[in-house]
């Protein structure tokens, strides 16, 4: 992902990226939510079942993993939303 300097940038293209910015945390979210019930649905086929299946634990690890790195790319915009709050564009 590249970085941007957003204090160069003028008011057209910081509501733009402002807008991009809104579409991203959604679409964030529903994936988050999404692969936290893949995750919980796994969680509850290990505890119910009597053997320890290979595929629910791999089940367990693929969306914490995803989940992780879609929490951490979302604390990149912390940098915009600060350009926006200063120059009054909320």
């Amino acid at each position: 992902m590249e970085e941007k300097d957003y204090r160069s940038l003028s008011d057209e293209d910081l509501k733009t990226e402002k807008e991009r910015l809104k579409k991203s945390k959604l679409s964030h979210a529903l994936l988050i939510g999404f692969l936290g019930g893949i995750f919980l649905f796994a969680l509850i086929g290990v505890i119910m079942a009597a053997d320890l299946n290979f595929g629910f634990l791999i089940a367990l690890f693929i969306p914490l993993y995803f989940i992780r790195k879609m929490l951490k790319n979302s604390t990149s915009s912390k940098e915009l939303e600060e350009v926006l709050k200063e120059r009054g564009l909320n």
